[in-house]
């Protein structure tokens, strides 16, 4: 029954081409990062046979952005077949689109049919049918996903309160099943899923949920998603439906266009559920700014080690943190004391009139504290050379920089420069 269903998701790839943005990119939003890949991670085990006669591993592939050093909301996603096919590579392409945007994405496997999974608990009533054992199976082994994932937060640099599931078909009724079971997310995508009746496990206080479907799917009936939304609407579950007319199961993913106005859908949805805005916005004014990033360096130079500034996750707050929100989320250069996105003479005269270069004096980001060290001396100004971007305009990827000699004679002549104007300084207070 779910041939064809293979035979259209091998096409899935060819809907999908990551552009990496780079000028005024926005990370979660844009697609900003290049993606590695570590395959075949081993998160568990499941039992086959009935009794049970041993047991299958049970494998993801982990895609994360290269070099995002924040900590990065989290998503599982779990491949269509009906339960009784394994398309381990089907939704490739839409973790590296969610990995390109600064998450950390993970297509998982699961037992299907013909691993004649072990009866195990579940919604469902007969354990003797093999279908039966499969769906439950295949719940399961998300949630063992799902735990590893948390557990292993801190080593993947993830979020543990913004981790996400979805998936297609059966991946997308796994993930529903799963989610509203046992509240183990804190969000759920659903392509061309439904809960079959069982919507009823939807409860207020619940994970929200964004749906997209065929207006006519023969597979998986467009009711059905339908159903999920009047219930999440019932119990006050934030919840989004995107409907394409026509015919066809999952077909959305296969058109370039339609497959790209999905991937928006969805990650907006997420973005503003997860309040992915919120991740460097210090003062809580919805955009990160100059205030933020100066209350970092503050913070940075007093050595509290505040969590809530605690970008990278290690627990401690320091240059690394700085260099995060600079480099990745914000995607400028060390050195851009107004933030407008370049490091130029701008940056300088701005952060020179504050007056604190070689004065001992507490200074922030936006007065030429680059480091985090709560003062404005010459090694800011050489961090700020090493980082590359003087002069090059916006930050892009895969950007060339000027030669190391090159940038080290500029950052000597800025200093030199500088300590110049501060003994002039020096000269007209002694008259």
């Amino acid at each position: 029954m779910h041939a064809s269903l293979h035979r259209k998701f091998a096409l899935f790839a060819l809907a999908f081409a990551v552009t990496r943005l780079g000028n005024g990119a926005e990370v979660f939003i844009d697609p900003t990062f290049d993606v590695q890949v570590q395959e075949d991670v081993v998160f568990g085990a499941g039992d086959v046979g009935n009794p049970v006669s041993g047991e299958i591993p049970l494998a993801m592939d982990v895609f994360s952005p290269a070099e995002a050093d924040f900590m990065k909301p989290a998503i599982l996603l779990l491949y269509g077949g009906g339960f009784e096919e394994r398309h381990l590579d089907q939704l490739r392409p839409l973790a590296e689109e969610f990995a390109s945007r600064g998450w950390l994405a993970a297509t998982g496997d699961y037992r299907i049919l013909p691993d004649e999974p072990t009866a195990e608990p579940g919604p469902f009533g007969d354990p003797e049918d093999a279908f039966t054992r499969a769906m439950h199976a295949a719940f399961n082994d998300a949630a063992k996903g799902l735990a590893w994932l948390r557990e292993n937060s801190t080593q993947l640099g993830i979020d543990p309160e913004r981790i996400v599931m979805g998936g297609a078909s059966s991946g997308a009724i796994t993930s529903l099943f799963e989610g509203y079971r046992n509240n183990s997310v804190d969000a759920i995508v659903s392509f061309c899923g439904g809960m079959y009746g069982f919507d009823g496990l939807i409860d207020a206080g619940d994970p929200p949920v964004v749906l997209v479907h065929d207006e006519i799917d023969e597979l998986v009936a467009f009711d059905l998603a339908q159903d999920v939304v009047a219930r999440a609407n019932g119990v006050g579950v934030p919840n989004s439906l995107l409907k394409y007319e026509g015919e066809g199961h999952c077909d959305f993913l296969l058109d370039a266009t339609e497959a790209a106005e999905t991937i928006a859908f969805v990650n907006q949805f997420l973005y503003d559920q997860l309040e992915l805005a919120s991740i460097g916005d210090f003062n809580g004014n919805g955009v990160r700014d100059v205030d933020d990033i100066d209350q970092l360096t503050r913070q940075a130079a007093t050595k509290n080690h505040d969590s809530g500034f605690d970008i990278n996750g290690d627990s401690l707050v320091d240059v690394l943190d700085i260099q995060a929100w600079v480099g990745d989320l914000e995607n400028t250069w060390v050195g851009d004391s107004n933030l407008d996105g370049e490091f130029n003479s701008t940056d300088f005269i701005s952060a020179f009139q504050a007056g604190k270069f070689e004065t001992a004096e507490m200074s922030v980001w936006s007065e030429g504290d680059w480091t985090g060290d709560g003062v404005f001396e010459s090694g800011d100004l050489v961090a700020a050379f090493q980082d590359g971007g003087f002069e090059l305009g916006p930050r892009s990827a895969g950007q060339s920089v000027p030669e190391p000699m090159s940038l080290l004679m500029l950052a000597v002549s800025v200093i030199m420069l500088a300590s110049t104007e501060r003994q002039r300084r020096l000269r007209s207070l002694s008259r």
